[in-house]
């Protein structure tokens, strides 16, 4: 029976900490940024500006602008920095990640009048690249005694609590002397992305006014690693203090320690319909639909902890804890809307997105009172957002470049968040047109935000962060 209770109340705590719930379900909702180097310098404000292939996840009416067959590649390198605050201490990190941005394909079909294009090719438009430290002696309710509130056995069989029984011998509850004024630490990195398969079509199906659609198969993985330790540095709990009165090897408690390690491999779908309208007097109107996308999740979960007593006493558990589940996660509707002009050599464009979190659901993988719960959870968390984008070039003809600048906010998608939690990006980029049909673009943008985490119940052991990301992007475009 123990065994039995530890094994569920282990996969409550991994639902508490890193899986199964709201937040994994936002990760998979919150738009990328990474929508091509072009499209990144102008901060993202291309819903009604071509900018080669990255235009079919943007807008796959755009691509019905190329006149000429274009392959383009490129890579992407991407920095955050971390500066986490937690119980008045300050802990900074940083983490790095290098992946293809993109490899894709834009064909031009013959027709006899308008124009019909498609495009086909891989992309990577989200980063999971996260890290975080934290560090503090919390006077308040540790982790041990969160644990032991909710009577989780890993606690018992880490010498950490013991059961309490009445007089008819019957047993309570497991209780734990364990009172708070613990040093605690923990390290998050977490590491991965999504990438989109990309199948779009573009037609002219009246003078300047285009249609077109993308199918997107959508791939990716995650692996988030969660390290915790409560240490008694200062000796709060001494030699001939036993956390089990009926154990002496619970003397003079030193240390616990708790290990968890998320990995998700993801796979999906999405459906993106777009259109472009053109004025002679050099505007563009640029409209998306991307429908909900659709992600199937295989998740694998490791859990291992122990302790540590005077006398060089270890508690372990028999065997890590492993758990497989796989469940179904749908995203929200974004709606798009953009507009571009051009002047001689200048060229400026605004887009707004508008995107409902609250519709985000878990469509299956629990039982139906547990998937109530989550979704009615995002409905009362969850609002709704418009993302803001503007940007604009520069083209000049003596050095044959053109120079690029943008900006991008991405609200939060909790309700009454302060302004403080939004993502904002400033953007720069520069396209090199370096031999004939060969141009060189390259684009770099710089992130800041806040967030917040609790690293068990609410506001027990609470950590902030302070966040800061630098994306430098460099792709080719060829064309023939």
């Amino acid at each position: 029976m123990k065994q039995i209770k530890f094994l569920i109340l282990v996969i409550m705590i991994s639902t508490s900490i890193l899986a199964q719930n709201y937040n994994d379900a936002l990760r998979l909702s919150f738009p990328g940024y990474l929508n091509g180097t072009r499209s990144l310098g102008m901060g993202n404000a291309t819903t009604s500006f071509y900018t080669g292939y990255s235009s079919v996840l943007v807008n796959p009416a755009l691509i019905g602008k190329a006149n000429v067959i274009e392959y383009s590649g490129g890579l992407n390198f991407n920095n955050l920095s971390n500066s986490t605050r937690f119980l008045r201490n300050e802990e900074s990190n940083s983490n790095t990640s290098t992946a293809i941005s993109e490899v894709g394909f834009v064909f031009p079909l013959p027709t006899a009048r308008g124009s019909m294009v498609l495009g086909f090719g891989y992309s990577k438009y989200n980063d999971f690249n996260y890290s975080s430290n934290f560090r503090g002696f919390n006077s308040g309710k540790s982790y041990i005694e969160y644990l032991t509130d909710g009577n989780d056995d890993l606690a018992f069989l880490l010498g950490l609590s013991y059961p309490v029984f009445d007089q008819s011998n019957n047993y309570i509850k497991d209780t734990t002397r364990i009172s708070g004024r613990l040093t605690q630490e923990g390290k998050i990195e977490q590491k991965g992305d999504l990438n989109a398969w990309s199948l779009a079509g573009s037609m002219e199906i009246a003078p300047n006014l285009f249609i077109g659609a993308t199918f997107n198969y959508l791939s990716g993985e995650l692996e988030r690693t969660f390290d915790y330790y409560e240490d008694d540095f200062d000796n709060v709990y001494p030699s001939g203090f036993l956390l089990d009165p009926n154990d002496d090897r619970t003397e003079n408690f030193q240390s616990f320690y708790l290990k968890n390690i998320l990995d998700w491999d993801i796979s999906g779908w999405d459906l993106r319909l777009g259109l472009l309208y053109e004025t002679r007097q050099n505007f563009r109107f640029g409209f998306q639909v991307k429908l909900p996308s659709y992600y199937f999740v295989k998740e694998n979960f490791f859990t291992d902890a122990e302790s540590k007593f005077g006398n060089d006493v270890e508690f372990f558990l028999d065997e890590p804890y492993r758990s497989k589940i796989e469940y179904d996660i749908k995203t929200p509707f974004e709606l798009s809307g953009g507009i571009s002009y051009t002047y001689s050599l200048f060229t400026v464009s605004a887009d707004l997105k508008y995107i409902d979190y609250t519709q985000t659901e878990f469509t299956s993988g629990f039982n139906p009172f547990e998937m109530d719960n989550l979704n009615s959870e995002m409905k009362d968390l969850f609002t709704q957002v418009v993302n803001v984008n503007f940007g604009g070039e520069f083209y000049v003809p003596n050095l044959n470049t053109t120079f690029r600048a943008g900006f991008m906010m991405m609200p939060s998608a909790y309700k009454n968040d302060p302004g403080e939690y939004d993502k904002k990006f400033i953007t720069l980029g520069a396209g090199i047109n370096a031999t004939g049909p060969f141009t060189l673009e390259l684009a770099y943008a710089f992130g800041w935000w806040k967030d917040f985490g609790d690293v068990y119940g609410s506001n027990f052991a609470r950590y902030y962060d302070d966040i800061n990301v630098h994306n430098f992007m460099i792709s080719g475009r060829y064309r023939f």
